[in-house]
């Protein structure tokens, strides 16, 4: 992973407030520190509010709840992270905030199924 992203910033997709507060720390920014890339927090909400619970017609209002943080400078080669897709509209929002900048997005998702988790202890691991 890392030759074929180097020269990247790592770019998260911002996540609510109240997730960050109850883990104690942002969970892709701890995922991906260990990689010598540059990390750069380029997002932000305008409302803070979990998607989680919401319909898919509240879900994609989320794309235009993203936008660049102020007075950001905007990496030319950018490694947009997210943890999952569901209707896709955090990243719809990214990329439309990115639009008019001169550079190259690369998206990458990391998801884990709850039920996954589970069936590990079963396992016992």
């Amino acid at each position: 992973m890392l030759l074929r992203f180097f020269g990247y910033t790592i770019c998260y997709l911002p996540s609510s407030k109240e997730k960050i507060a109850k883990r104690g720390f942002h969970h892709l920014e701890k995922m991906f520190s260990t990689l010598p890339l540059r990390q750069l927090d380029l997002f932000e909400k305008v409302y803070d509010f979990d998607q989680k619970n919401r319909s898919v017609k509240e879900r994609m209002k989320m794309s235009d709840n993203i936008v660049l943080k102020k007075n950001c400078v905007v990496p030319k080669k950018i490694l947009l992270v997210d943890d999952t897709i569901t209707t896709g509209a955090s990243l719809l929002g990214a990329l439309r905030c990115l639009k008019g900048y001169d550079c190259k997005i690369t998206i990458y998702v990391v998801s884990v199924n709850q039920l996954w988790l589970k069936k590990r202890k079963i396992f016992g691991k």
